[in-house]
């Protein structure tokens, strides 16, 4: 039994939330963020997605490609 201060013990690298640009929406293929989840950004209707439309959680806990796409108008 665990009490204050106990952290579960994981061999799992997650990757923090990606950010998401104004006007659109990211979608996981894994919802915990582990390594290998995939991130897609698709933007609302009359915007055009500038910057890389998957982003992939690596093992060092980063995005890559880095850099956050942009969704202009």
């Amino acid at each position: 039994m665990c009490f204050v201060g106990c952290w579960a013990i994981s061999t799992e690298t997650r990757c923090k939330f990606p950010g998401a640009p104004a006007h659109s929406t990211v979608s996981f293929s894994n919802e915990t963020l582990i390594t290998g989840a995939i991130a897609t950004y698709t933007c609302e209707r009359g915007f055009e997605l500038l910057g890389p439309a998957r982003r992939v959680c690596e093992s060092t806990g980063e995005w890559l490609p880095e850099g956050i796409p942009f969704c202009g108008g």
